[in-house]
C-alpha cells in the first residue's frame, strides 16, 4: 500500500482575487483524487486553507465546464476548431489594427499572476482601447496615496504587537480566514477588538464589541472623534502630528461645520459607544486599525477613508510597532512589469480608456464606436452595475470574444467564446495585497479538452497577426517581474523550491510620523461632505456583500440552489415592519427589481437601513444584484459606488 510519503506532494498557490494568496500543498491520494492543505511553513497560510479553495477542484472536474471553443452562428453557438477560432479572431483584429482604438481589451482578476498579466503586452502593442477605474478598492487606494504619499501599511503579523485593534468594517471570516485567525490569536493573548459596521459580518469569536453605525456615514464618526480629541480648545495646536501636517485650515472649517451632537446623530452612534472609541484612541494602548474595502463602495468612499486615516494620524496610531492603519498594499508592487505588460522602454503612450463602473454608459457613447472586444478574467456583465445596460452595450460591439471555462452572464452575450485553463492547470507567480509574500503556483492538474491559458490564445492569435506580434516568454516575464530591489537574484529557484519568498520591505511604515509624501507630512482630508437625504419611496441602503463560501461569481451552475436568493433585514426596521420572516418579496431600486426571499435578523444585528444581499450568484438563475444597481461613482478613484444604492422592499401581495 503507498504511504503518505510516496504520495505526490506539489507547492503551490492559490491565485484567486483574495488578499490571502496562500501557499498550498497538493497531495494526490491512491484514488487519484487531490487533497489540498495549507503550506504549514508559510508565515501566513500556518498550514490552513479557507473552504473557497477547495472548491476549485470541484469547478477543474464540473459537468458544466467548458472545454471548447464555440462560435455564435445566429441563436445558436457551434463548437469549431481551435485554429478556426484564432484565425477568426485573428483576422478580426486584423481588419482594426489601423484604428486601433476601436478594439477593447477587458481584464479582471479572475486569476492572477505575472504571466497571467502579461496578455496586457499585446494589447498595449497594438494601442487599443482600455478600462481604468474599479470594482473593487480603488477609492480607498486613492485616499490612502494621497494621505500618506504611497499604499502601504506594517507587516500583517505587526497586529500581535497592537493592545487594542479597531476593525473598521471588514468582514473577517468572509474576505480573509487568514485575517481572522490572526485576530482570534490576538484576542486570545489579551488583545480587545471592537468592530464598527452597519452589519453583515459574522463576528463571533472575532470581537468584544460592536459599534453598529448608519450606512457610508463612518466619515462623521471620524470626524466627531477628531472634534473631541485633536480641537477641544481653537487653535489645536497642541497636538504634535498636527505640526506635521499639511492643509491644516481647511481641515479644521471642515470640523467647524458641524456640531459634536450632529455629527453623532448622522452616523446614529450613540454616547457610550463613542466615549468608548473616544478612550480608545485618545488612550496610550496600542491601536491599530483596519479599514474594511466596503467603506470606500459608498459615494463618498475616498474621503470616508481620509478621515479614518487623519484620526489614526492625529492621535499618533501610526508609524509604530503595534500601531498603524491597515487598508491594502499593491499585490504588484514588487515586481517590475517594464517590458511584461507594456513593451520595454515605452513612455505609457495614450490609449482611449473606459471607466469600468460606468462601462456601459461610456460604451453606448464611444465616438468612434467599439468594434471588436476580447474579456477575459472577468464576469463583466454580472460584476459591473448596471447589468441590463453592460449587456446592451456589449450587443451593440459587432464581435466579443470571452475567454473563460462557463457558459457565465457575460459569455451569453459573446460572438467567440475560447475556453480557459482554470487554476492549477498552469503555473504563475502571484503575490498579495495583504502581506509581504509572493508564492510559485506550480500547475498540478492537466487541462481538459482544448483549453488553454488567457495567455496562450493571445499567443496563438498575435502569431497570425501581421506582422506577427511577439509577446514576452514565460521565462522572460519572471526574469523582468523579479528584477526588483525586492528580491534577491536567486529568488526564482528560491520560489521553484520552498514555494514561496518574502520580498525586502520594512515591517513598520512611516515610522516617527514621516509619510512618502515629498516633504514626508501627511496631507489632511480638506471637506466633510454632507449625507444625502434618502429617498422616501427607498428608504432602505442595499448592501450587496460577499460570500463566504464563493469568490465573486465563480460559482458553478449546479451550485445555484437559492432560487429566489435571499436579503436579510433587522427586525427592528420600520421600513420592512409588515413583511414576515420567510416571506416572497420584491427589492425595488430606481433601477429595476428582482424575487427575493426575505430573513429577519435581531435587533442591532444590522442597522434598520439596512437590506443585506450576497451577491455574485448569476443572472440566468435568478440572481445577479447588479442588474438593479446604478452606476454611480465615488467621489476617488473612479469606484464603483455599489452601496450607495437605495431601495426598498414590497411582498408580492403588496403588488
Amino acid at each position: 500500500m503507498e504511504t503518505d510519503s510516496q504520495r505526490k506532494a506539489v507547492i503551490t498557490a492559490c491565485r484567486v482575487d483574495c488578499p490571502d494568496a496562500c501557499s498550498i500543498i497538493a497531495t494526490k491520494n491512491p484514488d487519484g483524487r487531490w487533497i489540498l492543505r495549507g503550506n504549514p511553513e508559510h508565515p501566513v497560510t500556518q498550514g490552513f486553507l479557507c473552504r473557497k479553495v477547495a472548491y476549485f477542484i470541484k469547478r477543474h472536474n464540473s459537468p458544466s465546464r467548458l472545454v471548447h471553443p464555440m462560435l455564435r452562428k445566429g441563436n445558436r453557438w457551434v463548437v469549431i476548431s481551435p485554429d478556426e477560432a484564432v484565425d477568426i479572431c485573428a483576422e478580426k483584429i486584423q481588419k482594426l489594427l489601423a484604428s486601433p482604438e476601436r478594439i477593447l481589451h477587458v481584464q479582471g482578476h479572475g486569476v492572477r499572476g505575472i504571466y497571467q498579466d502579461s496578455v496586457r503586452y499585446f494589447f498595449a502593442s497594438i494601442g487599443s482601447s482600455t478600462t481604468d477605474g474599479s470594482l473593487c478598492d480603488g477609492a480607498g487606494i486613492e485616499a490612502s496615496i494621497t494621505d500618506f504619499g504611497t499604499l502601504d501599511h506594517n507587516d500583517i503579523l505587526d497586529l500581535l504587537n497592537a493592545e487594542i485593534i479597531v476593525n473598521w468594517g471588514k468582514d473577517l471570516k468572509r474576505s480573509s480566514v487568514h485575517l481572522a485567525a490572526l485576530t482570534r490569536k490576538f484576542r486570545k493573548k489579551g488583545g480587545r477588538v471592537l468592530t464598527i459596521s452597519p452589519g453583515g459580518c459574522d463576528l463571533e469569536g472575532l470581537c468584544d464589541h460592536h459599534v453598529l453605525i448608519s450606512p457610508g456615514t463612518d466619515r462623521f464618526l471620524a470626524a466627531a472623534l477628531i472634534k473631541e480629541l485633536i480641537l477641544p480648545t481653537e487653535p489645536a495646536r497642541d497636538c504634535p502630528a498636527l505640526n506635521n501636517c499639511d492643509g491644516v485650515e481647511k481641515f479644521e472649517e471642515a470640523l467647524k461645520s458641524f456640531a459634536l451632537q450632529d455629527l453623532l446623530r448622522i452616523c446614529g452612534v450613540d454616547r457610550q459607544d463613542f466615549e468608548r472609541l473616544k478612550a480608545i484612541y485618545g488612550g496610550n494602548s496600542r491601536v491599530s486599525t483596519i479599514i474594511g474595502w466596503g467603506l470606500q463602495r459608498h459615494r463618498h468612499g475616498g474621503e470616508t477613508v481620509r478621515w479614518i486615516n487623519a484620526l489614526c494620524y492625529l492621535t499618533g496610531h501610526v508609524g509604530k510597532p503595534g500601531e498603524g492603519v491597515y487598508y491594502n498594499i499593491s499585490s504588484r508592487r514588487y515586481f517590475n512589469y517594464d517590458g511584461v505588460t507594456v513593451p520595454e522602454g515605452s513612455v505609457n503612450p495614450y490609449r482611449r480608456s473606459f471607466p469600468l463602473p460606468r462601462l456601459a454608459k461610456s460604451l453606448l457613447q464611444a465616438d468612434p464606436p467599439i468594434e471588436f472586444a476580447w474579456i477575459h478574467g472577468t464576469n463583466i456583465v454580472n460584476q459591473a452595475p448596471s447589468s441590463y445596460e453592460v449587456a446592451k452595450a456589449l450587443k451593440k460591439i459587432p464581435f466579443v470574444v470571452v475567454v473563460d471555462a462557463f457558459f457565465t452572464d457575460t459569455v451569453r452575450f459573446a460572438d467567440l467564446f475560447f475556453p480557459s485553463t482554470l487554476m492549477w492547470e498552469d503555473e504563475d507567480i502571484v503575490a498579495s495585497c495583504m502581506h509581504n509574500y509572493v508564492q510559485y503556483a506550480r500547475a498540478f492538474l492537466e487541462p481538459p479538452g482544448d483549453a488553454r491559458s488567457d495567455r496562450e490564445w493571445i499567443d496563438a492569435v498575435s502569431s497570425r497577426i501581421n506582422p506577427p506580434i511577439k509577446l514576452p516568454s514565460r521565462k522572460e516575464c519572471y526574469s523582468k517581474a523579479l528584477k526588483s530591489p525586492a528580491f534577491s537574484e536567486t529568488a526564482l529557484d528560491e520560489l521553484r523550491t520552498r514555494g514561496f519568498v518574502k520580498a525586502k520591505h520594512p515591517g513598520i511604515v512611516f515610522l516617527e510620523g514621516k509619510t512618502a509624501r515629498p516633504d514626508g507630512r501627511f496631507l489632511l482630508v480638506d471637506r466633510l461632505s454632507p449625507e444625502p437625504d434618502y429617498h422616501p419611496d427607498f428608504p432602505l441602503r442595499l448592501l450587496s456583500l460577499i460570500r463566504g463560501e464563493f469568490l465573486h461569481s465563480q460559482i458553478l451552475p449546479e451550485d445555484h440552489s437559492e432560487r429566489p436568493p435571499y436579503v436579510w433585514v433587522s427586525e427592528s426596521s420600520p421600513f420592512t415592519r409588515d413583511i414576515r420572516d420567510g416571506a416572497l418579496a420584491r427589492i425595488i431600486t430606481p433601477v429595476g427589481s428582482m424575487r427575493v426571499k426575505v430573513k429577519k435578523l435581531p435587533e442591532g444585528v444590522i442597522h434598520p437601513r439596512v437590506v443585506i444581499y450576497r451577491r455574485d450568484d448569476w443572472w440566468r438563475f435568478g440572481g445577479g444584484i447588479n442588474r438593479i444597481v446604478a452606476d454611480e461613482i465615488t467621489d476617488m478613484g473612479v469606484t464603483a459606488a455599489y452601496y450607495q444604492q437605495c431601495a426598498r422592499i414590497e411582498t408580492e401581495d403588496d403588488r
